[in-house]
């Protein structure tokens, strides 16, 4: 029965974070908050277009990671079915670091 409240809760955790930085992205540069990497803060127009790109790419990966919890957990234990939707939603996480800072990239 943990398991089970656990992972709604990381499944609402999961496509909450990309919504709250799509309608909350921050406006100026700085080291706490939004998406942070040296090309993302060169300039403004590197952080804006960072900050609207990255959310929404990670929301198609957080999705896919829910939808993939979701079926897993009939044909696994909800602890592996977990596991792996994390582990999707990781390597999720990581491709979009990748395809973020390669539309900063192509965009200069």
């Amino acid at each position: 029965m943990e398991i089970a409240i656990l992972s709604i809760i990381i499944s609402v955790l999961i496509l909450l974070i990309p919504v709250f930085f799509m309608y909350r992205p921050s406006k100026e540069i700085n080291g706490l908050y939004g998406y942070r990497t040296p090309r993302s803060m060169e300039n403004k127009k590197n952080w804006d277009m960072a900050q609207r790109y990255f959310p929404k790419v990670l929301f198609k990966f957080s999705l896919l990671s829910v939808i993939s919890l979701v079926l897993l957990s009939f044909f696994h234990d909800l602890s592996v079915s977990l596991a792996l939707a994390l582990g999707i939603w990781s390597i999720g996480a990581f491709i979009t670091i990748l395809l973020t800072e390669m539309h900063l990239k192509n965009q200069n």
